[in-house]
């Protein structure tokens, strides 16, 4: 057999091995045995979820909060409306689906300002892709709705994506009985 040994650059944010995948660097490999940085030294058998990261970017009217507050479309209003609905969600996910969010443009500092542009980036966790998928759907539509609500638009576009990792227990049991070997634990 022939062992290659690959660099996967932008990995925790850009998603390295998706491009490469896509541009074919794997098609002559049979059998990965993949590292991630851990805080211990491991064989990881369980699997790695699937995932989605997904950038909601809401635009409204610029309004003055004091004077006008009336003339005025909250982008950020429309951030929150969907955290407070993606947190009711949670109760109607499968219990191995994980949704985490991060605030990436509040629209501003100053607070007596109807902020006009917010954006929120989503990443979406589920067993596979069919289950990233379905909930991104979910996801999507209440996006769609707190934009309803505020009387905003939503832009809704994909930063990454990644399949769920399928472990090999035979692969796995050979790594670890060297890895033992190599990097004892006393």
């Amino acid at each position: 057999g022939r062992i290659t040994l690959f660099g996967c650059p932008g990995e925790e944010g850009g998603g390295g091995k998706v491009f490469m995948a896509r541009d074919g660097v794997f098609n002559d490999v049979d059998a990965v045995v993949s590292w991630h940085p851990e805080r211990m030294y491991m064989v990881r058998t369980r699997p790695a979820l699937a995932n989605v990261k997904i950038n909601y970017s809401f635009e409204g009217i610029a309004a003055h909060a004091g004077g006008a507050p009336h003339k005025g479309r909250s982008a950020l209003d429309a951030v929150e409306l969907m955290n407070v609905g993606c947190n009711f969600l949670r109760a109607h996910m499968e219990l191995t689906s994980r949704v985490h969010y991060a605030i990436l443009d509040a629209g501003g500092t100053a607070p007596n300002q109807v902020q006009s542009h917010a954006v929120v980036r989503y990443m979406i966790r589920a067993v596979d892709s069919a289950g990233v998928r379905a909930l991104h759907e979910r996801i999507d539509r209440i996006a769609q709705g707190a934009a309803m609500m505020t009387e905003t638009e939503v832009t809704i576009r994909q930063v990454a994506a990644y399949a769920n990792t399928i472990a090999n227990d035979v692969i796995n049991e050979r790594f670890e009985a060297y890895l033992d070997e190599f990097l004892p634990l006393d």
